[in-house]
């Protein structure tokens, strides 16, 4: 588990980000209950996601959020489906541990 993480830690410094993920992936997957580590592989984890976005051309490009747009009728749809399942703010910043709505937009 640890080597795993480790491995991928240096394959991101490498820009190896599929290798990364990969090694990452197996990390998850060992089955070690160490909590420390399994906080580890969720921050490599993002950590090569971020590298392959960031790597993508349009990755900084953004969404159309206009009025009207089809990003805006997603957003839409994403709140109706949080507030029919009964999620309100206070509850989505408990769930997450966030410390605010802005905090929880950031990630």
């Amino acid at each position: 588990g640890t080597l795993l993480v480790d491995m991928a830690l240096l394959s991101l410094r490498l820009m190896d980000v599929q290798g990364a993920y990969r090694l990452i992936q197996r990390a998850a997957t060992a089955g070690e209950t160490d909590i420390n580590l399994h906080s580890r592989v969720c921050q490599v984890a993002c950590d090569a996601a971020m590298c392959q976005m960031l790597r993508e051309p349009n990755s900084m490009s953004g969404a159309d959020l206009s009025r009207g747009s089809h990003g805006e009728a997603l957003l839409e749809e994403f709140r109706e489906t949080l507030l029919q399942n009964g999620y309100v703010p206070e509850v989505l910043l408990q769930v997450t541990g966030a410390t605010s709505t802005i905090d929880f937009s950031n990630g």
